[in-house]
């Protein structure tokens, strides 16, 4: 018994065209380090991941690794010691935004009860680039690339030694 097997140039060629896409290649997005002095708090960049590093109040090391590609896991770890805390986290941001009546610090006014209602709105980060800054003892970093509903900015995480 004889099987033959025939591909023909062109079905070859769509099946590659329908495949390529699928493969991406993230580049890097830029870190800006300019504004982070040295102090208990340090942030490096480490290959293509911003690196965070500080110490508890009992003197433990603990390390928050965020990549720098869009396509990846915006936190790729936070360690305590050698321990991996989390890995490979993607945040989800939800709102929930509303009409106010009663003024903005009303404490009673209900924004569902409304004739609008409410909005719901899932965020989306995709990071088109990354910055960090010591204030005083403490570091933020912030990640340029955020959308929900009709909000647009950046997402920040603040280290505070101790």
């Amino acid at each position: 018994m004889m099987i033959s097997v025939t591909i023909s140039m062109p079905r070859l060629f769509a099946s590659f065209a329908f495949v390529c896409p699928m493969v991406v290649f993230a580049v890097p997005v830029p870190l800006d380090l300019s504004g982070v002095k040295t102090g208990p708090v340090a942030v490096v960049r480490e290959g293509d991941m911003a690196v965070v590093r500080w110490q508890d109040s009992a003197s433990r090391n603990w390390s928050a690794s965020f990549n720098l590609e869009p396509a990846r896991p915006l936190i790729a770890a936070i360690k305590v010691g050698d321990k991996t805390v989390v890995q490979n986290a993607v945040p989800i941001y939800n709102a929930q935004t509303g009409k106010r009546r009663g003024g903005f610090d009303e404490f009673f006014d209900f924004p569902a009860s409304h004739p609008d209602g409410t909005r719901s709105s899932q965020g989306n980060l995709r990071i088109t680039g990354a910055r960090a800054e010591t204030l005083g003892d403490r570091v933020e970093i912030s990640f340029d690339g955020f959308q929900m509903g009709i909000f647009s900015g950046s997402v920040r995480y603040v280290f505070y030694p101790g």
